[in-house]
Order: structure tokens, then C-alpha cells, then sequence
């Protein structure tokens, strides 16, 4: 019985952590993961690709900024 929440809390921490890891922000594996998927979509458009990648990075940025501040408000306020 206790394994089994154990277990369950585990995985729940895994995949949250694995989906936090994969959002497109600074210092994040999503980061990368966003210029992979650009490069594969468009590989000869170099400056295009950057103006993108360097979009959706600040947009990943302040959508975790914003999400942060709201979990924050929430449990604070």
C-alpha cells in the first residue's frame, strides 16, 4: 500500500519535472529542443530560424515567469 503511493508520487514528480525540463526557456533542454525542431523544419533559413528560436525562447521565458508568479500569488496571497 505504501509502495504504491510511493511509487505513484515518484512518477508524478518524474513527469513534471521531465515537462518543466522540455519548456522552451533559457538554461532549459527546451531550449535546445525548440532550435532542433525549427532547424528540422526550415534548415536554409539561418536568420529566419534565429528570429524564431529567439521568439519562441522569450515566449517560453514569460509564460514560465507568469505561471511562477501565479503559483506564487496563489499559495502567498
Amino acid at each position: 500500500m505504501k509502495n504504491s503511493y510511493y511509487l505513484r508520487y515518484l512518477g508524478a514528480f518524474s513527469f513534471a519535472l521531465a515537462f518543466f525540463n522540455a519548456v522552451p526557456c533559457y538554461a532549459l533542454d527546451g531550449q535546445y529542443i525548440l532550435s532542433s525542431f525549427v532547424e528540422y523544419l526550415s534548415p536554409s533559413l539561418f536568420k529566419r530560424r534565429r528570429a524564431s528560436i529567439l521568439l519562441g525562447l522569450i515566449f517560453g521565458t514569460c509564460l514560465l515567469i507568469i505561471n511562477v508568479s501565479l503559483a506564487f500569488a496563489r499559495y502567498f496571497l
